[in-house]
């Protein structure tokens, strides 16, 4: 599953401009989130909230990290506040030598899962959070995943906006790959994460090189690697039509039954390179074993 659907993408970026987000711009987006994430959690080498939030500004630092920060303090508040907080569930273990790799994976399925953006596989089962190294002793606390899933949650929606910026700038209704690019590298918010990254060098080695070409050509019917998870395929988007709906419920219809209770369908897990989890709600009682 991916942090950002097709399905999110192209709501949010309708309520800017009638645009659409094509399959690998998409991919782009994930990957990009991908990095963050990675970069965040070498950043502060910790299961510490404390740290983690001075990587954010270490990582993002720019008005946009502060803001994600402010509105990850709202989620964790809400979370705390829902009555699911669980405090056997936050306890963490610090680990020396830090696993970098395995708690980033960890973060990684913990992250998707709580994000109101994407879609999930549902199997009915309560406890469907892979642990995948719970008998390594790594333990990410709910509240640390929910915390770091709402700074990519901004973001992401950030970018999108960009996106649909550079969009109407080019004329263009569907949003693909040279758009991302223009986004990502025109904005000064943005800019000092992106220039970090080995998706700029891909898309730049991409765009750059064929200016005249629309990068699509290079990247529509093929792949772009992950550069810690291997390679996100075409396949990994689930395309759906536009549509205007809001796809961010509110924390209490969370609480009410999450996806299910506001009318978001069910579909198939997609292919993703990561073992993908399945549950209904962020805070729901039943998703508090993470």
């Amino acid at each position: 599953t991916l942090y950002i659907s097709q399905r999110a993408a192209n709501s949010i970026i309708v309520d800017v401009a009638p645009y659409r987000i094509s399959s690998e711009a998409l991919l782009a987006i994930n990957i990009f989130l991908d990095e963050f994430l990675y970069f965040l959690v070498d950043s502060s080498r910790s299961l510490d909230l404390v740290r983690i939030k001075q990587a954010i500004g270490q990582v993002l630092p720019t008005n946009l990290g502060k803001n994600a920060v402010q509105e990850a303090e709202l989620e964790l508040k809400t979370y705390v506040e829902s009555g699911n907080y669980d405090n056997t569930q936050e306890r963490t273990i610090e680990i020396n030598p830090f696993p970098l790799q395995k708690v980033f994976e960890q973060f990684r399925v913990k992250c998707r899962f709580f994000s109101t953006l994407g879609e999930h596989g549902f199997d009915g089962r309560p406890n469907s959070i892979p642990d995948l190294y719970g008998s390594d002793g790594i333990h990410i606390a709910p509240s640390l995943a929910i915390y770091l899933t709402a700074v990519l949650e901004y973001v992401g929606e950030y970018i999108l906006i960009s996106i649909a910026k550079a969009s109407e700038k080019h004329g263009v209704e569907l949003a693909k790959g040279r758009e991302v690019y223009v986004a990502l590298t025109e904005d000064a918010q943005i800019f000092p994460l992106f220039r970090r990254t080995k998706l700029r060098l891909e898309l730049e080695a991409q765009f750059v090189a064929s200016p005249i070409s629309p990068m699509s050509t290079h990247i529509t019917s093929g792949s772009m690697n992950s550069p810690h998870l291997g390679t996100f395929s075409d396949g990994d988007a689930v395309l759906r039509s536009p549509t205007s709906q809001s796809l961010s419920p509110t924390k209490q219809e969370f609480y009410n039954g999450g996806r299910e209770g506001i009318g978001l369908s069910k579909s198939s897990t997609p292919s993703s390179p990561i073992r993908s989890p399945s549950n209904d709600g962020r805070y729901s009682s039943e998703s508090k074993n993470v």
